[in-house]
């Protein structure tokens, strides 16, 4: 039996209270209520507090982030207009077909909000995004509003002259859970390190399409321990690698599974692009319906 919205709401008034997250964006999707916390007062994709409740209202878990960072640099901003253009009509999925969008998607308003993006040092910050209304989704589609020349990517200005940047705007607010990240300023790639890769068993899709959840299973004697994740977004698919810090040749693990879920925010919406495993270069099959959590 499924919770009403004042239901899952009232459910967990108290530990969003608690977090601080009492005035924050929420929605309820089925049993979860999702809550995208503010920083520097605009709305963030790609960390929220997700709050699991049975079916008597009960909680029975909760994840997210207790900081959203601080503050980091200043940024030219690219508009809204542009930020949409730039999104490849192939992760436009439903709004768009391989001809584009003769008649137009249904896009009803745009707000300035910040999306976490993962860098290329294994840090990650909230990014200035476009946050675009879209008339049959509760969640927003979002494109970034920062060239990816400021994050490691390719600089525009070199490809195309005619691109400039439409104004300054704040820029990163930097998450900070463990320690002050390096601020993606440089766009240097990161020093090498001694990582292992490895495999993941599934995937799912979000109910915010910008986002994909990845699925590892570990052994409970054995857990892997820092775990990173690396994405190369092309127009077909998506290539996830994880890697962690490499176990002993001679560490004996129990067989027993435990499921371990990765949330990744991509920068354009997954649409019908293939998941491909990068450590084996192979495709993962998307799963239809609400990750286990483990």
């Amino acid at each position: 039996m499924l919770l009403t919205e004042s239901q899952a709401l009232a459910a967990t008034a108290r530990i969003r209270e608690a977090l601080d997250l009492g005035d924050d964006p929420t929605r309820v999707e089925g049993l979860s209520v999702v809550v995208e916390p503010l920083a520097g007062g605009l709305q963030t994709n790609g960390m929220p507090t997700l709050l699991q409740l049975s079916s008597q209202a009960t909680l029975l878990s909760a994840s997210g982030s207790l900081s959203t960072g601080r503050e980091g640099a200043l940024y030219p901003l690219r508009s809204a207009r542009k930020a949409f253009d730039g999104i490849p009509v192939v992760a436009l999925g439903a709004l768009c077909d391989a001809a584009g969008c003769p008649e137009g998607p249904a896009i009803t308003g745009a707000r300035l909000g910040l999306s976490r993006v993962d860098l290329t040092d294994g840090a990650a910050a909230l990014v200035p995004a476009w946050l675009f209304t879209e008339r049959s989704s509760t969640v927003p589609l979002v494109a970034l509003a920062v060239a990816d020349s400021f994050l490691g990517g390719p600089d525009p200005a070199k490809t195309d002259p005619g691109t400039e940047p439409d104004a300054t705007e704040p820029g990163t607010i930097e998450p900070d859970p463990a320690g002050p990240p390096s601020p993606p300023t440089t766009g240097k790639p990161a020093a090498p390190t001694d990582r292992e890769p490895f495999g993941f068993d599934g995937s799912y899709a979000d109910a915010d399409p910008s986002v994909l959840v990845v699925r590892y299973g570990d052994s409970g004697s054995c857990p892997s321990e820092g775990v990173r994740h690396k994405v190369v977004q092309e127009p077909d698919r998506v290539v996830v690698t994880l890697t962690r810090t490499p176990r002993p040749h001679d560490l004996a693990c129990t067989d027993d599974y435990r499921a371990v879920l990765v949330r990744i925010t991509l920068t354009a919406p997954l649409g019908s692009r293939e998941i491909v495993d990068g450590s084996r270069d192979e495709p993962v099959t998307i799963s239809k319906g609400t990750p286990p959590f483990g």
